[in-house]
């Protein structure tokens, strides 16, 4: 699974269920989310170099953080500390505001400690 970004709907008053991301002279995108499946769609329309719009849509699932933690903790994952994710450059690339959720596995010794 990889996390693009956590969507904000906990914010949207009742009734929404759509957020503009961009809104310019040439690019209009907006992200509609189905609360009940989880499921959204992000709505691009281009607008070409003629004039005409072209219009684009992108599928997605979303799920909560704490549904990763259980995910996590039921395949024998545990969380790296925030304070330690947050001194590593990502290896990616991003930059430190972007969220970086990395697990690492539990080891069990012949003792049966963690």
């Amino acid at each position: 699974m990889i996390e693009l970004w956590i969507p904000g709907i906990r914010r949207f008053p009742p009734g929404q269920v759509a957020v503009a991301f961009e809104v310019s002279d040439d690019h209009t995108g907006f992200d509609v989310y189905d609360l009940s499946t989880q499921q959204g769609a992000s709505h691009h329309d281009v607008r070409e170099p003629d004039g005409t719009f072209r219009h684009g849509t992108s599928n997605f699932g979303y799920i909560w953080p704490g549904e990763c933690d259980l995910m996590a903790q039921l395949a024998g994952l545990e969380p790296e500390p925030v304070h330690q994710r947050q001194r590593e450059p990502c290896p990616c690339g991003a930059s430190r505001s972007d969220r970086v959720d990395r697990r690492r596995k539990r080891v069990r010794t012949t003792a049966g400690n963690t």
